[in-house]
């Protein structure tokens, strides 16, 4: 909120402090997670042990660093629902869970967008079957 005497539009080093706090908590958890420090960390380090190619075509170009073991199922199995939560979680930022992919190789994974965990959860359950 801005002080009384404060014209709107104003400048104040105070006031522009608040209002990106206030706009970094409607930020998406998600977000606030790809944007961090730690996931940047994570992604540069990916890229660079796999020298910024593809792992599965050997292209380069427009990658993306990709949680072999979903993002969003590590999210719900640590129940993190917290940025702190979320930069204390150990596999979340484990480089043996991550591999780099071009974007068509990544859309064609099982892992991929918004089915990525109802087939991740099927293929976990093919895999502990054949085990079995």
């Amino acid at each position: 909120p801005q002080a009384k005497n404060h014209v709107l539009g104003h400048h104040c080093r105070k006031c522009v402090a608040d209002n990106k706090r206030q706009l970094f908590h409607r930020v998406p958890l998600r977000k606030k997670i790809r944007i961090s420090n730690s996931y940047k960390n994570w992604r540069k380090f990916i890229f660079e042990r796999d020298n910024y190619k593809c792992v599965l075509c050997d292209k380069s170009g427009k990658l993306h660093a990709d949680h072999i073991k979903p993002f969003s199922i590590i999210m719900d199995e640590y129940k993190i629902d917290t940025l702190e939560k979320a930069l204390d979680c150990q596999e979340l930022w484990d480089v043996n869970n991550g591999r780099t992919l071009c974007i068509k190789c990544h859309k064609n994974t099982d892992t991929y967008g918004s089915s990525c965990k109802k087939n991740y959860k099927l293929n976990l359950e093919q895999c502990q079957l054949k085990l079995t």
